[in-house]
Formats: structure tokens, C-alpha cells, sequence
């Protein structure tokens, strides 16, 4: 689950990012890595904010799933820890499925990254959810 907050910290220029990883096993879970972040460059849209939050929490999760893969041995199984991400940006969203490309160049970056991990199958999938499904939203406050 990944979300980001536009201009919400002290000074309304700087905004922030949030990420909570999950290992499931059918109905159970339990959380293996979060993160609560300033965004490191000033974003003028909050796609862009959440386009980076994104980001952050595919890289972590592929380093944690890699980690996991190398400790249990299980480096012979490409799909053995499948990786899907949660957003409650419905622009993001459909950006990301979408085959055209964004305005802006930063956020048309960001978007290509993710696709390419999602056409590459290092992501199986992304997926929109509500905003109160959202279990990341308590990091960006």
C-alpha cells in the first residue's frame, strides 16, 4: 500500500510519503517493512506525489522480496513471492494502465518505471482501492 500527502508539511511546500509491505499467505498477514518520508524535490500535483510513493514502495518491495527469495532458497522460483500494489489515486491508477503518456515529463518517468516493472512481471499487478482501504494513509499525516 503506498500513499503520499501534497504540501502538508510545515511551510505548505513539502509533502510526504508513505509505504506499509505486507507478506501474505492466504487470510494472513503480517507487516514486513513501513516507511513515512519527506519527498526529497517539490511536487506541484498530487499524482506526482503518489507516482513517487509508488516508486519507493515497489523498490522496497523487490529488495525485500529478493531478500526473502535469497534466505529461503528460493531463487529458482520466479513467481514465488508475488509483489501487487495498492493505490487510492484513481489518476495514478489509470495512468499506469493507460498507454498514453502524462503532460509532465517527471511524472511520464515515474509512470514508465512503473509500467515497465509491471510489463517485465517483477510486479504482478496494481491495483486502485478506496481511500478508507487505504492502510498507508495514517503515514502521510
Amino acid at each position: 500500500f503506498s500513499d503520499a500527502a501534497l504540501s502538508n508539511l510545515p511551510g505548505k511546500i513539502s509533502s510526504t510519503h508513505g509505504h506499509v509491505i505486507f507478506l501474505v499467505s492466504g487470510y494472513n498477514a503480517a507487516a514486513l517493512s513501513w516507511c513515512s518520508k519527506k519527498i526529497k524535490r517539490v511536487v506541484k500535483q498530487i499524482i506526482n506525489a503518489e507516482c513517487i510513493a509508488m516508486s519507493h514502495c515497489i523498490d522496497e518491495a523487490m529488495l525485500l522480496r529478493d531478500t526473502l527469495k535469497e534466505t529461503f532458497k528460493l531463487e529458482n522460483s520466479p513467481n514465488a513471492i508475488p509483489i501487487s500494489v495498492f493505490t487510492d489515486s484513481k489518476s495514478l491508477h489509470e495512468n499506469v494502465k493507460s498507454t498514453n503518456q502524462a503532460a509532465d515529463i517527471k511524472l511520464r518517468r515515474e509512470v514508465q518505471a512503473i509500467r515497465q516493472h509491471l510489463e517485465l512481471k517483477e510486479v504482478e499487478s496494481c491495483y486502485w482501492i478506496p481511500g478508507h482501504a487505504q492502510l498507508a494513509d495514517c503515514l502521510t499525516k
